[in-house]
């Protein structure tokens, strides 16, 4: 569409995006035990590359495989698995989609491991995360988004039962987290050595594939606002092409006919922070999904362009949506989280029955698909 900023390319060093609108981080539950990809996500990837969004993040793909989050996540722990991301690549390619892989080493399960890693196992770990790069490029994927949050998959429920009170999942996370990090050594103490874990791994990524290669970093809000600039500053000066940052939707109180189309919480009003205060490109999340909300936050000035999960989860095709002149779709994601709660036992996908009429066969057809190679489903 002519002079809209949702449909101008988003140009990064090394990358351009053809729109403004990214496919979230999702963790689908299909990929097989062994840390392998199946032919389902495969399908669903392509699923969000066929409905229009310039480029799709990857749920996280663990860079070792004992620090996998969860039993279903295909990992990028070893060259046997750069064939099936070769797949995944020349799946979305055809569609003019980029696709960046979200790297990340889950550490809750064994305790607080940050405080325990020795410097030896510090340096092999950072080591894992450049090879793990280093397998992104050469399966043609087109960048890495490395996860310095401190959340994850692994704590889907947590989340919901104990307001997210425990142990970051994340072992970057808990190395940032001044509660959680406690060491007395270089890795430890103030927030520029808490920090420098994740930035000497952006710093051997770098080293491990030159400067030509997309790198970006998904960080969660610090203690502060001033931290969260200076940290960002920080990943910039370390070589990073882009910042994703943002949260969650919070889950809505209301009824699922009284919802908000768009979250307007505090994320953005971060996002604006710290989009200032860079010269990188910055990436937010966190409750998108009308045309007229994307535009405003673009224009302006608090970010460069949204990430969607749920939004696109309800809606695939919703940027073809766009594109026909719509500012909304006409079945909305309401935010009623149980894509997310049935994401322990089921495949991903929208439980919402009422989007189907009260059809549960419609609705299990829909969300099993994936399996059965079926086309998206055109609104």
């Amino acid at each position: 569409m002519v002079n809209d900023i949702i449909f101008e390319p988003l140009k990064f060093r090394n990358l351009t995006v053809k729109n403004r609108i990214f496919r979230a981080n999702t963790y689908g539950n299909f990929d097989d035990p062994d840390g392998l990809g199946t032919p389902a996500r495969l399908r669903w990837e392509e699923r969000f590359a066929q409905g229009g969004v310039g480029a799709i993040l990857s749920g996280v793909a663990p860079i070792h495989n004992q620090g996998r989050m969860a039993p279903h996540c295909a990992t990028i722990e070893s060259d046997r698995t750069i064939p099936f991301w070769r797949q995944v690549a020349e799946a979305v390619h055809k569609w003019d989609c980029k696709y960046i892989l979200q790297i990340s080493y889950g550490g809750s399960h064994l305790g607080n491991l940050s405080q325990r890693m020795t410097l030896e196992q510090i340096q092999e770990t950072m080591q894992w995360f450049a090879d793990a790069t280093r397998r992104a490029r050469e399966a043609g994927l087109d960048g890495v988004e490395v996860d310095g949050t401190s959340g994850g998959t692994g704590r889907l429920l947590g989340d919901l039962e104990s307001g997210g009170t425990r142990v970051p999942v994340n072992l970057i996370g808990q190395f940032l987290s001044p509660t959680v990090n406690q060491r007395e050594d270089e890795y430890g103490g103030s927030l520029k050595e808490r920090s420098r874990f994740l930035l000497d791994t952006l710093k051997m990524i770098r080293q491990q594939v030159g400067q030509d290669f997309h790198v970006q970093v998904k960080v969660g809000a610090l203690d502060t606002r001033e931290n969260s600039v200076q940290l960002c500053q920080w990943i910039e000066q370390a070589g990073a092409d882009a910042l994703h940052l943002g949260s969650k939707v919070p889950y809505p109180q209301a009824a699922n006919n009284h919802f908000p189309l768009d979250i307007k919480g505090d994320h953005i009003d971060r996002s604006h922070s710290i989009k200032q205060s860079v010269h990188i490109p910055v990436l937010c999340t966190g409750g998108f999904q009308t045309a007229t909300y994307i535009r405003q936050v673009i224009h302006g000035g608090y970010c460069d362009g949204v990430t969607l999960a749920r939004a696109l989860i309800a809606n695939p095709d919703l940027v073809q949506q766009f594109a026909q002149g719509k500012d909304s779709p006409d079945q909305p994601c309401s935010y009623c989280e149980k894509c997310r709660i049935n994401l322990v036992e089921n495949p991903l996908g929208c439980y919402d029955v009422s989007r189907y009429d009260g059809d549960y066969g419609k609705m299990s057809r829909e969300i099993m698909s994936v399996y059965l190679g079926n086309e998206i489903r055109q609104s």
